[in-house]
């Protein structure tokens, strides 16, 4: 598929968007972006700020072409990005890549800083589960099996406590657990150690007002590491 995008745009005030065209195989389609979208996303100082579209020209028009690689067409046919179509989980989901991707190379490169990599993983971990909300990227991990994660290639959480009611099958499951484990501080770390290979991380899930658990799962911080990894690309794939 070949896209290009002849340089011509409009703002309509009445949708408060910028239109602009795009050629997919030599059909001409209309691109938005919304006001709100330039403000939230696009650094653009008010919804009418044309500069902010001009300066992120090149961004904005990647998104559209994975808009249409991901076949996600308007009624009319357009495609538009608003701020319900690029939202914060995506950017969130590449801040927390570079961060931790700075984190770790720093620390392999200068063992002196005392950087605790685990920590980073930690809190990337917490962010990934707990921070997105879109009803595509949750409805996609209703349907993601474990058996789907294995195939390709995720890492395993062992799960030496699982809710009976609800044995844990999908991703949307582990996701489940973990959201209420953050919420209530319930995460354990088998070692103060550094070194990934010699930490893993406990989650528990209790239901209220109960004294124990009724759902564990564990993780090696090498296998958490490749978790975020995976789920960093996971919610590019669904949200982007």
């Amino acid at each position: 598929m070949t896209v290009s995008f002849p340089k011509s745009e409009q703002w309509d005030e009445s949708r408060r968007l910028v239109l602009f065209p795009a050629d997919v195989n030599n059909r001409r389609i209309t691109c938005a972006v919304s006001g709100e979208a330039l403000v939230d996303h696009f650094g653009a100082k008010n919804t009418k700020d044309m500069n902010a579209f001009h300066t992120r020209r090149d961004d904005i028009e990647k998104v559209v072409v994975r808009l249409i690689n991901k076949d996600r067409f308007q009624e009319d046919g357009t495609i538009l990005i608003d701020s319900d179509t690029r939202n914060e989980a995506i950017e969130f989901a590449r801040f927390t890549r570079r961060n931790f991707e700075f984190v770790v190379e720093a620390a392999e490169h200068d063992p002196d800083l005392n950087l605790h990599v685990v920590t980073q993983l930690t809190n990337s971990l917490l962010g990934l589960v707990v921070f997105p909300k879109e009803r595509s990227l949750l409805a996609r991990t209703q349907t993601k099996t474990l058996d789907d994660l294995s195939k390709e290639g995720w890492p395993c959480w062992t799960v030496t406590l699982d809710d009976v009611r609800e044995p844990t099958l999908t991703l949307a499951n582990i996701v489940y657990h973990l959201r209420n484990a953050v919420a209530h501080g319930r995460l354990t770390f088998t070692s103060d150690s550094h070194q990934l290979d010699e930490v893993a991380l406990i989650v528990e899930d209790r239901k209220p007002k109960a004294s124990q658990p009724y759902w564990r799962a564990q993780i090696g911080a090498r296998d958490l590491r490749d978790f975020c990894l995976c789920f960093l690309n996971f919610i590019e794939d669904a949200v982007g």
